[in-house]
């Protein structure tokens, strides 16, 4: 009678469990806008300038490439970046600040090869934010002006060297993958998860972040939130990035952490914040 109850009781119990893991997923589909005034990014990178912190110098630069359209068209400016360097010195990501369309991602393409000595503080290398201007003139002359400046540290690029805030994401979901698609300024990429936790390559384009282009996505389901770990092959090594998407009603939430390659802990994390589009 003992064993018969405890097998009962087995049986319930692994049903119940069973049924748990079996319990669908979030909904997440649907079309999404960014609310920036309730989007932040935490970083323990410490301002240009601020009191005990030895500023980097460039030790490497690479001349943009007048765009031939804007040449032609006598499209001239200065493209403000903000770039995030690592612990060595690398560029870890960037955005622009202050945009002329047609010459901004040759200012992109060109800085994202720079090379700096890294930040210092009290001895001990730190990230560090700087702001660089890149100034294109009429004649074809291209050339990078003024000292580094320190800037707000508010909604950063994608943590994924993409170089920009996605302003929207459409998400289409069924049972064996979800596929997001990350709006920009005139550009669109998709990315395809599959929660089983097999990888899925997502080419993507970047400013030599990724070599060839290509991330890895490998996905879970975890208590309703889809949880992500990236990674790829950039040209310092290996980087990774987690990724978590959850939606609260009509708030969908997608927050990147990047970490440290020195301490493994939390360098960059970056929360957006979405809202159902009508």
């Amino acid at each position: 009678m003992r064993t018969v109850v405890f097998v009962t009781l087995l049986a319930w119990a692994l049903t119940g469990v069973t049924a748990r893991r079996a319990s669908p997923p979030a909904d997440l589909s649907g079309t999404w806008t960014v609310d920036l005034s309730r989007s932040r990014t935490t970083d323990r990178s410490t301002p240009q300038g601020q009191s005990g912190v030895r500023a980097p110098n460039k030790v490497r630069e690479v001349p943009p490439v007048f765009p031939a359209d804007a040449l032609q068209a006598k499209i001239a400016g200065r493209v403000l970046l903000e770039a995030l360097l690592d612990r060595a010195g690398h560029i870890a990501d960037l955005r622009v600040l202050k945009s002329i369309p047609k010459l901004d991602d040759a200012a992109v393409a060109a800085v994202w090869q720079w090379e700096y000595t890294p930040a210092m503080r009290d001895g001990k290398p730190e990230e560090i934010l700087i702001s660089v201007l890149v100034s294109f003139d009429v004649t074809g002359g291209v050339y990078e002006s003024g000292t580094p400046v320190s800037v707000p540290f508010k909604a950063f690029g994608s943590g994924l060297g993409l170089g920009r805030v996605p302003l929207g994401v459409s998400i289409a979901q069924d049972d064996k993958k979800v596929v997001v698609t990350s709006e920009f300024r005139g550009q669109s990429y998709k990315m395809t998860y599959s929660p089983d936790g097999k990888a899925v390559v997502n080419k993507l384009k970047n400013y030599g972040s990724a070599r060839d282009n290509n991330y890895s996505y490998t996905s879970r389901w975890d208590t309703g939130r889809l949880v992500t770990d990236i990674a790829w092959s950039g040209p310092h090594g290996l980087r990774t990035a987690s990724e978590v998407i959850t939606r609260d009603g009509d708030t969908l939430t997608i927050t990147t952490s990047r970490p440290d390659p020195m301490s493994g802990g939390d360098a960059f994390t970056q929360t957006l914040v979405y809202t159902r589009r009508p």
